[in-house]
């Protein structure tokens, strides 16, 4: 394995990217931003998985905006604190 990815975290996921780049929130020194990918459940669903980049990544990926794409990374969660209280946020982190 390289880096610090694990086995038991380490995600492999495919799906479409949607086109909805944003800059990541509260890393703005790390220049990350958060990409969606459209992953379709066997049911026939469409979930929406954030995809954490580096800007580099990022301009790599907007190419190929709605193209199918298989992606390497490890799941991320963090806390995100608004009016409404605390919430479990996850990422894709590649």
């Amino acid at each position: 394995m390289q880096g610090n990815i694990t086995p038991n975290n380490l995600t492999i996921i495919s799906g479409q990217i949607t086109g909805n780049f944003h800059p990541c929130p509260g890393k703005p020194q790390k220049k990350l931003c958060v990409a969606e990918l459209a992953v379709k459940r066997l049911s026939g669903q469409t979930d929406y998985v954030p995809v954490t980049i580096d800007e580099k990544t990022a301009d790599a990926m907007r190419r190929h905006t709605g193209q199918n794409v298989c992606i390497t990374g490890r799941f991320m969660s963090y806390n995100h604190h608004d009016k409404n209280g605390s919430h479990l946020c996850l990422s894709l982190s590649v």
